[in-house]
């Protein structure tokens, strides 16, 4: 069994600064890639939280159908931001069946008590925004855990390469010092 370096194959132990540069560059686009795509997620829950917030906290001030109205407009809008996310099927399931039962309520249905067809009101619609809230609230905590490690990796890397160019440079004016002697 060979020992294989990271950036190239066996058959030479030195790597030029070159290759060095390369692979950096490389590692490093796809630690940060990671990160990015990371922290993106993490904006897009964090907006969802807060949309989920203000859409709860104007359910609680909603009394009449125009203002019902308003909510399910908001519910749509939530939906809509959700697409292509991860989040999408939550939202979906959330929401599908209380933005049909908002569509229409009868003339003399107060739309508080709308219901889907699960039977669920806003109350209890209420309640599971404050789950869906908590959920991401708690996965995003766990996912901060996961983006300071990718920084941490981040770093490291490039202090990994930094200090093998600095030991060349040392190891560099050691010999020519020697030369001189």
């Amino acid at each position: 069994m060979t020992d294989m370096n990271p950036i190239g194959d066996a058959s030479h132990a030195y790597v030029s600064d070159a290759e060095l540069m390369a692979w950096l560059e490389t590692k490093s686009n796809e630690q940060y890639g990671e990160l990015r795509d990371a922290m993106n997620l993490s904006t897009e829950r964090i907006n969802l939280i807060k949309g989920l917030n203000v859409l709860k906290a104007d359910m609680q001030n909603a009394k009449t159908v125009d203002d019902f109205r308003a909510v399910r407009e908001q519910m749509i809008a939530l939906k809509t931001e959700a697409k292509g996310t991860p989040y999408e099927k939550d939202m979906e399931d959330l929401f599908g069946g209380a933005i049909v039962a908002m569509d229409h309520p009868d003339a003399d249905q107060n739309p508080a008590d709308c219901v889907n067809a699960d039977k669920t009101t806003v109350a209890g619609l209420k309640e599971s925004i404050d789950a869906e809230t908590d959920n991401l609230g708690k996965i995003d905590s766990l996912e901060l855990v996961q983006i300071q490690q990718l920084v941490s990796d981040a770093k490291e890397t490039s202090q990994l390469a930094s200090n093998l160019f600095s030991s060349r440079d040392q190891t560099a004016n050691s010999i020519v010092g020697n030369i001189r002697g």
